[in-house]
């Protein structure tokens, strides 16, 4: 489904099991890339952003000129307009993201049961997070952002014991 038509539907119900979906096989594929898979593709999105740049500030002006007809706060304005910087920002930040090191497969935790049975904690992908933002364009990105590099939780730092798990 398009953009296009998404904006178009009434049926926010319909229009997001459509996203959920697509998000699904989309996860299954992005849990089996390569990382250099994963760094194109973060880097080729920072840079189509900056190349769509014209067509991404057109609409966003078309959104800010419905929500100032509607009487929108302005505050919710602000939150909307994208501005130039702005978009540099998130480009920016995809990019950054693709340098980061990536987590997946990365042992975090290894402990040998009493049996002798060897037991690993092994990073794997998150899978399909969802998030709900309201009027604020720059934020779209960083949900996916974050979740294609995670920080390591505390929890997970510190090193198990030899024999016990952590």
């Amino acid at each position: 489904m398009s953009l296009a038509l998404e904006r178009q539907t009434d049926d926010v119900a319909a229009v997001m099991a459509d996203v959920g979906r697509r998000a699904r096989r989309a996860a299954r594929a992005l849990a089996l890339a390569p990382r250099e898979a994963k760094i194109v593709a973060l880097t080729a999105a920072g840079r189509r952003l900056r190349e769509a740049e014209a067509a991404v500030m057109a609409a966003n002006e078309a959104d800010v000129a419905a929500a100032k007809a509607s009487g929108v706060a302005g505050s919710f304005i602000d939150r909307l307009t994208l501005t130039h910087s702005r978009l540099a920002g998130v480009a920016e930040g995809l990019e950054i993201v693709a340098g980061l090191p990536d987590p997946v497969g990365e042992t975090i935790a290894s402990w040998t049961r009493p049996n002798g049975l060897r037991i690993d904690r092994v990073r794997t992908p998150l899978g399909v997070v969802a998030s709900s933002m309201r009027a604020a364009p720059t934020s779209r990105p960083t949900p996916a952002r974050s979740a294609s590099r995670p920080a390591t939780p505390r929890s997970c730092a510190a090193a198990p014991t030899a024999s016990a798990p952590p």
